[in-house]
């Protein structure tokens, strides 16, 4: 899914702070994270699916910045 959507123009995201506990939909646009961006500002959220892969790993699981807990990413269009 998050391929097609990335494809569509859908812009993944993380929150800034971990531990933030504001919903997703609620979180504003200074204090989202569009860590694909800013990794690969080449490409950007058009990155092959194996980069995308480990960029999701890295900031959710090894800097812990996940959504409503550490394995969640959000994608918003």
């Amino acid at each position: 899914m998050s391929e097609s959507a990335r494809g569509e123009g859908g812009r993944v995201w993380v929150p800034r702070t971990a531990g933030d506990s504001v919903p997703a939909k609620s979180i504003p646009e200074r204090d989202r994270w569009y860590f694909l961006e800013d990794w690969y500002p080449k490409y950007g959220n058009l990155v092959p699916r194996d980069v995308a892969t480990r960029a999701f790993t890295r900031s959710v699981y090894e800097l812990g910045l996940g959504i409503d807990g550490p394995a969640d990413w959000f994608i918003s269009t």
